[in-house]
């Protein structure tokens, strides 16, 4: 007897289970146009506000280095290459160095 009621709680668990995860799945929230470009011209700006604060300590500094950008957001390795080939693409930065520790940058008009 005791087995039984073991037997029918699991299935009575199970099926919960099944109908409940069911339910959260159908119910994910549904964004509108409107809000994803929302989202996304707040990261635009959150971009370009670090750029900005990366060709400010360039500038005060004469130079910048990858490391120096990753430590000034505690950013990724790659953010920061990034960032730092986005503004020498933009024409803000010159790149010195090719690869590895000696890569450092220097604003165009320094």
């Amino acid at each position: 007897m005791t087995l039984l009621y073991i037997l029918i709680t699991l299935a009575i668990g199970f099926i919960a289970g099944y109908l409940y995860k069911g339910n959260r799945m159908n119910s994910a929230p549904q964004f509108s146009e409107a809000d994803i470009q929302k989202g996304r011209e707040a990261v635009q700006e959150r971009i370009e506000r670090r750029k900005e604060r990366i060709m400010e300590l360039a500038r005060k500094q004469g130079r910048i280095t990858n490391d120096e950008a990753e430590d000034l957001f505690c950013i990724s390795d790659n953010t920061a290459r990034n960032y730092l080939n986005e503004l020498e693409h933009e024409g803000k930065l010159t790149q010195h160095g090719e690869t590895g520790r000696g890569v450092y940058y220097t604003p165009t008009n320094y």
